[in-house]
């Protein structure tokens, strides 16, 4: 698509690097590509709902970036659109994953190393609720 990659490395172009800023901003950013969601809470006011604002972007050279320019697209419904389709196994297990968090047999939670940053964003969740954040 006219994007000159050719100064990346390996990783460079196959690692998906992400940032979370608490509370609700998660962004991946790889060759070519940023991804940015945000989660907000849920107009009807039920905390196990949320609204996800999604935003795609990817960079083009001027001389192409037109003819692949699209108009901002609002989907209600996940499965409506071609881009969830990649995500729907996803959402189909975050309402598996919501159920299994309010087991009242759950005492612990345990990730894997590649999750630090879900560790990290809950350990600040905890303390953010608890009034101990940091300042």
């Amino acid at each position: 698509m006219g994007l000159d990659v050719s100064g990346l490395t390996d990783a460079q172009m196959s690692d998906n690097h992400g940032w979370v800023l608490f509370p609700n901003f998660f962004m991946t950013i790889r060759a070519g590509e940023c991804h940015v969601i945000m989660a907000m809470p849920h107009p009807d006011g039920d905390p196990n709902r949320c609204i996800w604002h999604v935003a795609s972007y990817t960079y083009l050279p001027p001389e192409v970036a037109d003819a692949f320019k699209v108009d901002l697209i609002e989907v209600d419904t996940p499965v409506s659109y071609k881009y969830f389709e990649a995500l729907r196994q996803d959402y189909e297990q975050m309402q598996r994953q919501q159920e299994g968090l309010r087991n009242t047999g759950l005492d612990h939670m345990t990730l894997v190393k590649e999750e630090v940053v879900v560790a990290t964003f809950h350990d600040t969740m905890d303390r953010w609720m608890a009034g101990k954040a940091a300042r």
